[in-house]
């Protein structure tokens, strides 16, 4: 099963404000569509960047966030400008923040840490363990034999060497003694 990276969170700390620029050419706008002249668009702008302009009408400085950026003279914003700019006029913008860039491996060596708590430590080399179980001899009488296996078993492996052996006749019910070599 391959593992997933959990999704990581952007919070609020880990976005990087970016510097407002001035724009290239002019611009003005009819509602939420903004044409421009002697613009570059495509190179400078994406969408969620913001436009920012100083109204000519109140002198205010206006901040709209970019939804479309359809050619270098043309681009979509979300909400209209107080009034629609019919002159050209200059403009600046601002891109969107940028996350930055944390220390994944980090956080990574941190998880391993924790789950390496629940991990079973590798071992180099298998271990021998002595498997015995009661076979018949005689009439009346069982004696103990004692098999020699390589590596961990399951109770089904054990049970199986039991049953393998043919001479147990409580194989069903008990237990299998197992010690370590040594």
């Amino acid at each position: 099963i391959p593992s997933k990276k959990p999704k990581q969170e952007i919070k609020e700390e880990d976005l990087v404000e970016q510097p407002i620029q001035e724009g290239e050419g002019t611009i003005f706008s009819s509602g939420t569509t903004v044409h421009g002249k002697n613009t570059n668009f495509l190179s400078c702008l994406a969408i969620g960047d913001f436009l920012i302009i100083k109204h000519p009408r109140t002198n205010a400085e206006e901040r709209r966030e970019i939804n479309m950026v359809l050619s270098n003279k043309s681009l979509g914003i979300k909400v209209p400008f107080s009034n629609d700019l019919s002159s050209p006029i200059a403009f600046k913008y601002q891109n969107k923040p940028k996350v930055m860039a944390r220390d994944i491996n980090k956080e990574e060596e941190e998880i391993e840490k924790k789950l390496s708590v629940f991990k079973q430590p590798e071992k180099e080399e298998e271990e021998e363990r002595i498997v015995e179980f009661r076979a018949k001899k005689g009439m009346w009488s069982y004696e103990i034999k004692k098999q020699i296996v390589k590596g961990k078993l399951t109770r089904e492996q054990e049970l199986d060497l039991r049953v393998k052996s043919n001479t147990d006749k409580f194989c069903w019910c008990q237990q299998l003694l197992i010690f370590r070599k040594g």
